[in-house]
């Protein structure tokens, strides 16, 4: 009785052992279909998002989408090509900037948090679909060279961006199904949700003002002074694109967003005079970099909205001035 208790409980293990075989041989087959049948490539260019479907994205997740999917799309090729943090996509007029250099223009401005690597990137992306440009315009800030690598590994953005451009692949791709569940995903979003109504605003704006966001108003200054001290790292990233241009032979005009004359003062100026020094020794060998002198200009506070961001006024100022600056050194 014993015996035949035991044999028919070892039947049924070996019926469980086989069960559990079979159903994760059945997983993956149905792993490797997926992986054979779903389609391939660059999350942009499969039609997925940065952003997740139906998710109110941020303002940058709206500015990093809108400014990099429509690369594909632009028709002529740009002449001049404008790099850098929110301060050159949001204080940079196009269309001024095109009728000072007499030259197609590209603004490809994104944010600060993405760090200058992330400039590198959407330019290669950029190459990748067109000519390289005559020249390009770097238009930064402060606070994009003051970030360590530690810190932009922390926002976590520069790393979504990679994954999503298909430079770099997240742990996450090598789970079961995920090309699946990304191409649902993306036919999800098309399908059911369109754009947010938060997103359309964003693009409609970067589409009718063409570099600037923000109206004349008053100013949202304070005097707590943001950080300016630049780090190794920032630096050093900003070297990639010095040698990259150089590579691909195009002119680089680095230009430091102007500074509210509010901030001129005896703790600030000397930094600012410290990092002026570092840029010009580190591009010294490089004859295609142009630097503007003097490198750090200080506005009236009228023109501006935030310590990086100028007003309509002062956009239209700073273009006019980048416009003749750079017309002067093409000629």
């Amino acid at each position: 009785m014993q015996h035949s208790s035991s044999t028919s409980n070892s039947k049924g293990r070996s019926k469980a052992f086989v069960a559990w075989w079979l159903t994760f041989g059945a997983l993956i087959v149905v792993e490797l279909s997926i992986v054979w049948f779903v389609p391939k490539g660059r999350p942009i260019e499969r039609g997925i998002r940065f952003y997740h479907a139906g998710v109110r994205p941020t303002f940058a997740q709206s500015v990093i989408q809108w400014q990099t999917q429509r690369i594909s799309q632009i028709k002529k090729p740009a002449q001049l090509v404008v790099l850098g943090d929110s301060s050159a996509f949001t204080s940079v007029n196009v269309d001024l900037l095109q009728k000072r250099t007499r030259l197609d223009v590209q603004n490809l401005g994104l944010v600060q948090q993405l760090s200058v690597a992330a400039h590198i990137d959407i330019l290669e992306y950029y190459l990748a679909f067109h000519p390289a440009p005559k020249a390009v315009l770097y238009h930064f800030s402060d606070g994009t060279l003051s970030q360590s690598n530690e810190t932009i590994e922390r926002i976590g953005l520069y790393k979504g961006y990679r994954i999503w451009l298909g430079i770099e692949d997240g742990l996450e791709t090598y789970w079961p199904g995920y090309r699946m569940r990304t191409w649902a995903r993306s036919f999800l979003t098309r399908w059911l949700y369109q754009e947010t109504q938060h997103d359309l605003g964003i693009r409609r704006a970067l589409s009718q003002f063409r570099g600037y966001l923000v109206d004349k108003r008053p100013s949202h200054l304070t005097r707590v002074l943001p950080p300016i001290k630049w780090h190794k790292d920032g630096l050093q990233a900003l070297m990639r694109l010095v040698k990259l241009t150089q590579k691909r032979k195009i002119k680089l005009f680095v230009y430091h967003a102007p500074v509210p004359l509010r901030f001129k003062t005896p703790l600030s100026t000397p930094w600012h005079r410290n990092n002026q020094r570092l840029l010009k020794k580190a591009m010294a060998p490089y004859a295609h970099v142009v630097l503007r002198k003097p490198f750090v200009g200080y506005a009236p506070d009228r023109f501006f909205v935030t310590y990086q961001h100028l007003n309509f006024e002062g956009t239209l100022r700073n273009s006019w001035m980048l416009g003749e600056w750079i017309r002067k050194h093409l000629r």
